[in-house]
């Protein structure tokens, strides 16, 4: 069974999904970097700050978080891939218990074989990378704010991020996924599946 098929296909449309759910909050943010009007005039802001910061910084945060999202179902389709590879291919193969979560492990599996990943030609590190990410987003989240931070382990693991956040907040451990990030993945992930 072509399994890299149905995977390439599950993350085509993740790529649409992104590019049509990004659009309003790109358009609030762009209209505000613009001076224009993005909807009413906010009821309440403080006369110190600029006209529709609070907007402007929901638009940003709604967008950083539709992109941790998106990498967070690539992540999970890649995944569902390797399993059903497995599964398809190799009936008796029992993943190693090595250091590192499921990722790690079905690297070691194909380590020693024809199929070992170092030979894809894919970003291994990129992939490893968002697997991460993936894992911060979902066990690692804080109760007071949708942003993304780097965790402690994510740091030491990946000393320079490419997910920092580009902006003033990259400094607080901001992570962000954008198009560009989002499309080098699912390209790796593509890249390895058909290695496979």
């Amino acid at each position: 069974m072509d399994y890299a098929s149905f995977l390439a296909d599950r993350l085509r449309f993740i790529t649409y999904f992104y590019d049509q759910s990004i659009q309003p909050f790109k358009e609030i943010m762009r209209k505000i970097d613009a001076q224009e009007e993005p909807d009413e005039m906010p009821a309440y802001y403080e006369e110190e700050e600029p006209p529709y910061l609070t907007e402007y910084l929901e638009a940003h945060e709604a967008a950083s978080l539709l992109g941790v999202t998106c990498l967070t179902i690539v992540v999970g389709c890649f995944h569902t891939f390797l399993a059903h590879f497995i599964k398809g291919n190799f009936v008796r193969a029992k993943l190693p218990k090595v250091e590192g979560g499921w990722f790690e492990r079905y690297r070691a599996l194909f380590h020693d074989s024809p199929f070992c990943w170092d030979n894809s030609g894919a970003d291994i590190n990129l992939l490893s990378e968002a697997v991460f990410l993936r894992n911060d987003d979902n066990h690692f989240r804080e109760i007071y704010s949708s942003y993304l931070r780097q965790s402690k382990d994510y740091k030491k693991a990946f000393t320079k991020s490419g997910f920092l956040d580009g902006s003033a907040m990259g400094h607080l451990g901001i992570m962000t996924v954008t198009r560009e990030k989002l499309i080098s993945i699912i390209e790796e992930a593509n890249k390895l599946a058909e290695f496979l």
